[in-house]
């Protein structure tokens, strides 16, 4: 009372069992800092967003930001893997071209090694300049050129009559000197035969406000009525936000 079935493997169709193996994407987030050196209160808002990039070769394959506004980090857009394998980078600062602005010209060398879990998971680690996980910090700087102003002021000389005398240069003596104490000026010029008192540049290297004391120097002549009028003169400096100081200046 016992059947024995026997299968016949050259007369039937193959029995076969397939299995397929895949791994979800990995994704890493990078972050770094963006340091400032300088002055930057009066740089407007849109030149205080720094760009970066992660570069594999020549190819753009993330793009970072900062905005100094809100905050000094900088966020880099993910990087997605999905396989495993070594991936070499580097990540550059870009140069926005912005007036005053130093950019920073350092290059980082980023590794990512990402490891098959078995699990079907992927597993990312970096390296920044060959540190596990090493910092990414872009330095930048803001520095003005100087706002310079050369003053020139003008000597009438006359006789009683009030008809002009000719001048032939160096009778009157002119003295031109800070008031405020924030700056060094302390200048004695003579008139020129056309009556021009011409003083040396003045360089002013911050932004601020000065003031100026212009006045003639009684030489003792008695023959000669000397100006006893006294020239105040206020310069006003700023910083225009583009690396440039600028400045006006009026007399009373």
């Amino acid at each position: 009372g016992t059947l024995t079935a026997v299968l016949d493997a050259a007369n039937s169709e193959q029995i076969a069992f397939t299995n397929t193996y895949s791994v979800g994407a990995e994704d890493l987030y990078l972050t770094g800092t963006k340091t400032l050196t300088g002055d930057w209160s009066a740089v407007p808002g849109s030149n205080k967003v720094f760009t970066f990039h992660i570069l594999e070769g020549a190819t753009i394959k993330s793009v970072g930001s900062a905005d100094l506004r809100v905050s000094d980090t900088i966020t880099f857009q993910k990087l997605t893997f999905t396989e495993a394998g070594v991936y070499n980078y580097t990540i550059v600062e870009v140069d926005n071209g912005s007036g005053g602005i130093t950019y920073s010209d350092k290059v980082y060398a980023l590794t990512v090694t990402v490891s098959d879990n078995g699990d079907g998971t992927l597993t990312a680690a970096y390296t920044v300049d060959g540190v596990a996980r090493g910092d990414i910090t872009f330095a930048n700087s803001y520095t003005t050129s100087p706002y310079r102003l050369s003053l020139v002021a003008h000597k009438n000389y006359k006789y009683q009559n009030n008809n002009d005398k000719p001048l032939s240069g160096g009778e009157f003596k002119f003295r031109l000197t800070d008031v405020a104490g924030n700056v060094a000026v302390d200048q004695t010029k003579f008139n020129a035969a056309n009556g021009s008192v011409t003083f040396d540049e003045l360089v002013f290297t911050q932004a601020g406000t000065y003031k100026l004391k212009l006045e003639e120097i009684d030489k003792l002549l008695g023959f000669i009525e000397y100006s006893q009028v006294t020239y105040e003169i206020t310069v006003a400096v700023t910083d225009n936000g583009e690396g440039k100081l600028v400045g006006s200046y009026q007399t009373e």
